[in-house]
């Protein structure tokens, strides 16, 4: 099982510096471990790839899609809907369109 955290650096063509890429990675990879450090996921620990990649989220799902050649690709959504949806776009719904596969979407919990 391979678990894809996505990441980029927000405004980088003005930030530019080396550290600020390093921040915001290790934001990601903080944000990874501490998923895979869920109580729910400890049975499964031993079969988790856990890859932190850079770039826009659709190019770096695909690529990883592609390397491990998987049957069946999971997608978490935040759920937007209206307004937000579109205007900002839904990356599982572009997701959903461009693989050849069975997709598996799982939303945002509500609070």
């Amino acid at each position: 099982m391979t678990v894809v955290h996505a990441f980029h650096v927000p405004y980088e063509a003005w930030l530019k510096s080396d550290d600020v890429k390093e921040y915001v990675r290790t934001e990601a990879q903080e944000g990874m471990e501490a998923f895979l450090a869920q109580k729910e996921l400890a049975s499964l620990a031993s079969r988790i790839e856990a890859i932190v990649d850079e770039g826009e989220t659709g190019s770096v799902i695909m690529r990883q899609f592609e390397r491990t050649k998987s049957h069946l690709l999971v997608l978490g959504t935040h759920g937007r809907s209206g307004f937000a949806h579109a205007t900002i776009g839904s990356q599982a719904e572009a997701l959903l369109s461009a693989v050849n596969t069975d997709v598996l979407m799982v939303r945002e919990p509500r609070p």
